[in-house]
């Protein structure tokens, strides 16, 4: 059985590109450079006291996290791929709220962000992430994953005073919403830990017809399109109504490249088979009949890993999502499913992968 994938974009709003001017876009700062440009304690590494210009509050569980502040080219914002630059500061998350003192703001950040209404007002703006530093270089690194983002970011404005937006010179902070520019208190931005796997999933819903003799199982798309065969992640006898439950993350032979979600992933789907070996799971001796479905869309489920690459984990924060199990229509029109929904479909001759 081939399955021929129609799964609407859901991730891809916001992709990690490359840049070709001003600074060096999705790769972490040089930590000598950046990463020790901050410090939540009551000096500085000079000893002199802080200033704090920035301050965050901390929701989920943060604790021995590292709040990171990451160049954000705002042209970029609504475009297929989000640019985002050098790691400005650095800083354990050791308290709520966690007030830090900003460094200067390098020239290269800087852009008029008004040309025609506000000429030569410029500005530089900073993603606030978490994430745990594992290995204490003050940046994200490779086996490293995002924990939470914001839509608040944090604001340098430099140049001449935009006066008729009610700002001054300095930070402040801007949450990215529809319409006008929202300016908010610099000094409580708020910051949660969004971006933590949830490894659970429950598909349910009914079965049209005789059960008897009948399987179900959760089965990876690479072996349904001929792969080599994987192990299901859920197998039983099909019932009506039926259940399907996940509490772990898919075993990393079944995490793929997907070009639709422009990351890996893994996608899998339930299939309805008669046991012809008797073997007790699905192979591809036996013969697969119908699959899952919302009306008349198929259904799968699809894993998100956490990723330390800020354009996605950025995209996944402002669409609502987490990294783990989503349940997706893969119809045309599809998309991502409530779990209400998830709990209510239904398996008959009129879906068929």
């Amino acid at each position: 059985m081939r399955v021929v994938l129609v799964v609407p974009s859901l991730l891809l709003a916001c992709s990690t590109a490359t840049d070709t001017g001003g600074p060096d876009t999705a790769q972490p700062a040089d930590t000598a450079d950046t990463a020790d440009t901050a410090d939540t304690a009551d000096t500085s590494e000079t000893g002199d006291p802080l200033t704090p210009n920035l301050g965050f509050v901390l929701d989920g569980e943060w604790s021995g996290a590292t709040l990171t502040l990451t160049w954000l080219d705002m042209s970029s914002l609504g475009s297929e791929a989000l640019l985002v630059g050098d790691v400005l500061l650095s800083a354990d998350a050791d308290a709520t709220p966690l007030l830090v003192e900003a460094p200067d703001v390098p020239v290269g950040d800087l852009f008029e962000i008004d040309p025609i209404n506000l000429p030569g007002t410029l500005v530089a703006a900073y993603i606030p992430a978490l994430h745990v530093d594992t290995d204490g270089d003050g940046v994200i690194s490779a086996d490293e994953t995002f924990l939470g983002t914001t839509n608040t970011m944090a604001v340098f404005v430099s140049g001449v005073e935009p006066t008729s937006m009610g700002l001054g010179l300095g930070w402040t902070a801007m949450v990215l919403a529809e319409g006008d520019p929202l300016f908010v208190d610099p000094m409580t931005i708020p910051l949660s830990t969004n971006l933590l796997p949830d490894n659970e999933a429950h598909l349910g819903g009914t079965f049209k017809g005789e059960t008897d003799g009948r399987r179900l199982a959760l089965v990876s798309v690479m072996e349904l399109n001929g792969g080599r065969p994987l192990d299901d992640l859920w197998g039983g006898e099909l019932q009506s109504p039926w259940q399907i439950d996940l509490t772990e993350a898919p075993p990393s032979n079944h995490v793929t490249d997907l070009g639709f979600l422009g990351s890996d992933g893994a996608l899998e789907l339930v299939v309805d088979y008669q046991d012809l070996d008797g073997d007790g799971g699905y192979s591809t001796g036996d013969v697969p009949e119908y699959g899952a479905c919302q009306g008349t869309d198929p259904v799968g489920l699809l894993w998100v890993p956490g990723s330390g690459d800020l354009a996605f984990a950025f995209s996944m924060a402002m669409q609502g999502l987490t990294p783990g199990w989503l349940a997706v229509n893969m119809g045309d029109a599809g998309g991502l499913m409530t779990n209400e929904e998830a709990a209510a479909l239904v398996i008959d001759d009129g879906c068929v992968y």
